[in-house]
């Protein structure tokens, strides 16, 4: 019986012995499966990280060419948009001019100054400079008009607008007045009106422009 127990122990021990062996490969091979794998896993998440970043700037270098060209469209644009606000106020300019003239030839004509013969014949000629500058100032804004700013293009096609009354209604009176014995006061303040609302449409478009610069600049 006593031998009986003897070689169960010896089976016990054995296989206890066997039992931590197996244990301590197993937590040996477990931690290096587990270092490999972290590893695996740490090379992995550092190339999805490289390839963010890559794709990140060239996101980011795509938006800064955009910008670039942006802000050189913008200047180009603006510049062009200067250049033609230099050129359209001469324009304006050779409108009031012409606008003068013709307002102080009705001044004239409103004082009797001269009689009807003299006033008619100031008049004629003031109004073929108003009408030569009126066509000329058309055909230059029309070259550069392009970049204007549409409500500023507005006010000016309104201004050539008035320009063209007030040639229609003079042309057509001269002709009437010559073979009238008096005067035709009838349309004088109509068209008196008319050249003092050109003239403030003008100076509308003047500060127009100059605000419009302005804000633009600060761009």
């Amino acid at each position: 019986m006593n031998d009986f127990f003897e070689l169960i122990g010896k089976i016990v021990t054995a296989v206890g012995g066997t039992g931590v062996i197996m244990i301590s490969i197993s937590s040996y091979f477990g931690k290096i499966w587990a270092e490999k794998y972290m590893e695996n896993q740490r090379k992995i998440q550092e190339k999805e990280l490289e390839e963010y970043k890559a794709k990140l700037n060239a996101e980011l270098d795509r938006l800064r060419l955009l910008s670039d060209q942006a802000i050189m469209r913008g200047k180009i644009l603006f510049e062009k948009e200067f250049d033609s606000y230099k050129k359209v106020l001469p324009v304006l300019c050779d409108i009031e001019e012409s606008t003068e003239k013709l307002q102080i030839t009705f001044v004239v004509y409103g004082s009797k100054f001269g009689g009807k013969k003299f006033f008619l014949d100031e008049l004629e000629k003031a109004l073929d400079n108003f009408s030569k500058i009126g066509c000329i100032s058309r055909k230059e804004y029309n070259r550069y008009g392009v970049f204007i700013k549409q409500s500023i293009h507005e006010k000016i096609q309104e201004c050539f607008s008035i320009m063209d009354e007030i040639v229609i209604i003079v042309n057509y009176e001269i002709t009437i007045t010559t073979q009238k014995a008096e005067g035709a006061e009838s349309w004088y303040t109509d068209c008196v009106e008319k050249l003092i609302k050109l003239k403030q449409k003008k100076e509308e478009v003047i500060c127009d422009i100059r605000e419009h610069l302005k804000e633009v600049s600060m761009i």
